[in-house]
């Protein structure tokens, strides 16, 4: 049951993933372990990679630095200190 309920809960399965884990459960409950394991690697392997979010927030964070320094009613100690 616990295997069960982990494999329904994993965020990054596909409907059709998680179904087919599901069923081998049934099919074979002594396989708990290696059936949850399999799961979790694809689960895993199939999670938003952390280097995008990197990636959007350093994009994110050039543009701001652009634009803070094209402003033009800004002196340069204050360009500097929101650069900082």
């Amino acid at each position: 049951q616990n295997a069960f309920y982990q494999v329904l809960n994993m965020p990054n399965l596909n409907a059709d993933q998680r179904n087919g884990f599901i069923q081998s459960l049934k099919d074979d409950p002594s396989q708990s372990a290696n059936v949850l394991g399999e799961a979790q690697k694809l689960n895993d392997s199939q999670a938003p990679k952390a280097d995008a979010q990197q990636n959007n927030f350093n994009k994110d964070q050039q543009s701001a630095f652009y634009e803070i320094l094209n402003m033009p009613n800004l002196n340069e100690a204050q360009r500097n200190g929101f650069i900082q």
